[in-house]
């Protein structure tokens, strides 16, 4: 349903949509996914194929991104006296817009003779409620029963029953008690590739009961011993924990007699994509853009995971992870791909004063961190990841597969 008569003063509200995407620190009020405009797209980079409620784009590598497309909303609609202030105005993906714009039409047409009262079809010219609602609640009823029947795969494992269904690109696997839900891509699930699982329009067919239980067996109930050993670093911006990624990528080698372990094949950094991606004519040169920052931690999700295929070992995770579901997907990645995960941190003396210091001394740290950054961070931009950096003794590997992202 549509709203049919016209109303003025959208483009108003769409010259606000830069600096309310900005405030909302360009993610859907609603859904919460990261969001790009079409302009943002257009003149960065390659669109690729029609643009709806996603945006297909190209990397300079040739893979292809998919990205919700921002737009302004109202949050009281024109129609009902709303205005383009700034405080009337907020940033949503399309596919939210498009959902409230429904419901919006709903109530705009309830008004209306000849429309149910409850969901805005047709009816009766003297009846004020249709036939469907004077049923009753049927469709909540089936709706209950649809939700059950997903869960009709059944596991059985150490007397107890696991259930499990199958999603657009996801496999939920739902503890018996309800208290352990887990999402569960199907590439991590399966052992392939991405681009393997895109390539093969029948994949559900290789998600059988037994593989799911394999990997219930294997992830959550950590039967088997790992082979392989995933290093991720903890630290912040000028801490010292890329030079002693290297540090422990050159012991590694020394422990187990292992020669040929180059930092670029198994330090793996979302930096990297600022330096080869955005402006590969200037390999040496920085470029950050804080728009990108999703793209390059999933374009180096991509590369550790081509690394857990080919069973290279040690992979080396250099990024900040200061909050607990930051690495979050790569530790259930690795763990599907039997890597062994530990943590590991920085052993310069200003990290460990960090460490031990009471947040008063924060300001001050923070400025010892932006001199020894070679990205030149600013000391506020540093003093907030301290604030907000969780400490050691809570960054467990239960807490960090147990965590929900968060702002």
């Amino acid at each position: 349903m549509q709203i049919t008569r016209k109303i003025k003063g959208y483009n108003a509200a769409k010259r606000k949509l830069k600096r309310i995407l900005f405030n909302q620190k360009y993610r859907c009020i609603n859904c919460d996914t990261k969001m790009l405009t079409v302009k943002c797209v257009r003149e960065n980079r390659e669109c690729v194929g029609p643009i709806g409620d996603t945006i297909k784009w190209r990397t300079n590598l040739g893979e292809i991104i998919t990205s919700p497309v921002a737009t302004v909303d109202h949050i009281i609609p024109r129609w009902n006296n709303g205005t383009n202030s700034t405080d009337n105005l907020q940033g949503m993906c399309s596919r939210c817009n498009n959902l409230k714009h429904q419901e919006e039409t709903k109530h705009f047409i309830k008004h209306k003779k000849g429309r149910c009262r409850k969901c805005g079809e047709y009816c009766d010219h003297n009846a004020a409620i249709c036939n469907t609602c004077k049923r009753g609640n049927m469709f909540l009823l089936k709706v209950k029963n649809t939700y059950q029947r997903e869960y009709l795969h059944k596991i059985e494992l150490n007397g107890e029953i696991w259930s499990w269904k199958y999603s657009e690109s996801a496999v939920q696997i739902k503890y018996p008690n309800e208290l352990f839900d887990i999402r569960v891509s199907k590439d991590v699930l399966l052992g392939i590739s991405w681009k393997e699982v895109e390539k093969n329009k029948d994949v559900n067919s290789l998600i059988t009961s037994e593989v799911v239980k394999k990997f219930v067996e294997r992830i959550i109930v950590n039967k088997e011993a790992p082979k392989y050993d995933l290093y991720v670093m903890r630290g912040i911006q000028g801490s010292g924990k890329s030079t002693r990624a290297k540090e422990l990528l050159e012991e590694y080698g020394k422990r187990f007699s292992i020669e040929g372990l180059t930092p670029e094949g198994h330090i793996f950094s979302a930096d990297e994509f600022f330096y080869k991606i955005l402006k590969p004519e200037q390999p040496d040169v920085y470029n950050f853009n804080p728009r990108f920052l999703e793209a390059a931690h999933k374009w180096n999700y991509l590369r550790i995971q081509d690394a857990m295929i080919a069973k290279k070992t040690p992979i080396i995770l250099d990024n900040c992870n200061k909050a607990l579901w930051e690495p979050r997907d790569v530790c259930i990645l690795a763990l599907a791909h039997d890597y062994n995960v530990s943590f590991h941190y920085s052993q310069t003396d200003w990290w460990k004063e960090f460490e031990e210091s009471p947040k008063k001394e924060y300001k001050r740290l923070a400025q010892v961190f932006s001199e020894k950054t070679i990205h030149s961070v600013p000391a506020w931009a540093i003093k907030n990841v301290m604030h907000s950096f969780v400490p050691r003794e809570q960054f467990t590997l239960e807490s960090v597969l147990n965590a929900e992202r968060t702002k």
